[in-house]
């Protein structure tokens, strides 16, 4: 299963048991409106873990963060595990930590060239 958003900002795929979302570009207001709302992607289907790897985000402010908190929740309501993938010390990361989002959910770095989802 894939789909992108019509701006291309949102990926969504599967492999085996975990559900794999990539974020790019800037997850602010404008993104979180063109987005499906974050209750429905972390609850629907039929998987165990939740991947969010924001690898290709460039910004993300306070209404991004609110959509990642809502998915965290709702993957939490089904018994799923969500991890975050992220560049260390890139804006990203730096505002996850910021808040203390790194708390609530495990947040990975990324190593190499390329994002988690291909």
């Amino acid at each position: 299963m894939e789909k992108w958003t019509d701006d291309g900002t949102f990926r969504v795929c599967r492999l085996g048991e975990t559900c794999r979302i990539l974020l790019a570009g800037d997850l602010d207001d404008y993104a979180v409106e063109r987005l499906p709302p974050a209750e429905v992607v972390a609850a629907g289907g039929n998987f165990k873990a939740v991947e969010l790897d924001l690898s290709e985000l460039n910004y993300i402010d306070s209404t991004g963060l609110r959509w990642l908190l809502r998915m965290h929740r709702a993957a939490r309501a089904k018994g799923r595990e969500m991890t975050v993938y992220v560049w260390e010390g890139f804006t990203v990361h730096r505002t996850i930590q910021l808040i203390g989002a790194g708390d609530l959910f495990p947040v990975e770095f990324l190593q190499g060239a390329s994002s988690k989802i291909g």
